[in-house]
């Protein structure tokens, strides 16, 4: 399977675990965060982000899919000074740090 806009060549799946005083304001998330994460990602590679509530037991609580252009794309905006701006941005939201798992499109 190749790579298009509606199938990005790297999906970065980012996972808020839950925790005995877990907190996480969803409204700033997606009011805020996330056209901050377009506005600096888009342009070095970042082609899509969806927010999902986890159902379930499965000890997160929400995950967010973020698709990028290709796997170089995501390596290089770890290195870039915005990662550092987002993560930041981390205290007006939430109280845990998220688990990052990077993924190559194969099929």
């Amino acid at each position: 399977m190749s790579a298009s806009p509606t199938n990005p060549a790297a999906t970065i799946t980012c996972l808020y675990p839950k925790t005995p005083n877990f907190f996480f304001n969803v409204d700033y998330y997606l009011s805020t965060h996330i056209p901050l994460a377009k506005e600096l990602w888009g342009p070095l590679g970042m082609t899509g982000v969806s927010v999902a509530e986890v159902d379930g037991e499965s000890g997160y609580a929400y995950n967010i899919t973020i698709q990028f252009k290709d796997l170089e794309s995501w390596k290089a905006v770890l290195q870039h000074e915005s990662s550092k701006r987002l993560g930041e941005d981390g205290k007006n939201y939430t109280n845990v740090e998220p688990v990052f798992i990077a993924s190559k499109i194969i099929g």
